[in-house]
């Protein structure tokens, strides 16, 4: 079993976890592991990436490594993710993307400082020429 260092805070969660009676403990890693204010819950930001026709595996994983580098740096990013849409067969799924980002940020306020942030104008400016069209979606979540 791989040891992971865990935080101070970390360690709490997993003790709590094993007393819920779980056998093996979750561990989310985030680059700016800020607990949730206990008033409000984390916001979870989903953005559907549409890219343009012509863009090559190559420069899809470029995206992505800007993605793991830059956007994991903002502050109040708890977890973030993007990769490639993993199924469309059903009636319910969106049909119109590409890429699927989701970022958790400790709270509504984060957003404000999200947007603007020079590494996400930097992940945009590296990356507006791949996209067509985005979509977004922001929801209270635990």
């Amino acid at each position: 079993m791989a040891k992971i260092p865990l935080t101070p805070l970390g360690g709490l969660l997993i003790v709590a976890a094993f007393k819920l009676g779980q056998m093996t403990p979750t561990v989310a890693i985030a680059s700016n592991p800020e607990p949730p204010s206990p008033s409000e819950p984390p916001v979870h930001h989903i953005v559907l990436i549409k890219l343009q026709p012509d863009i090559s595996p190559e420069q899809i994983e470029q995206t992505i490594e800007d993605n793991r580098r830059l956007i994991s740096a903002i502050p109040g990013v708890l977890e973030v993710s993007l990769g490639p849409k993993a199924r469309d067969d059903r009636e319910v799924h969106f049909k119109d993307y590409d890429l699927g980002l989701y970022v958790k940020l400790s709270k509504n306020a984060d957003l404000d400082i999200y947007g603007p942030h020079p590494n996400h104008q930097e992940f945009l400016a590296r990356n507006r020429s791949k996209i067509a069209n985005i979509r977004v979606i922001d929801f209270y979540g635990e």
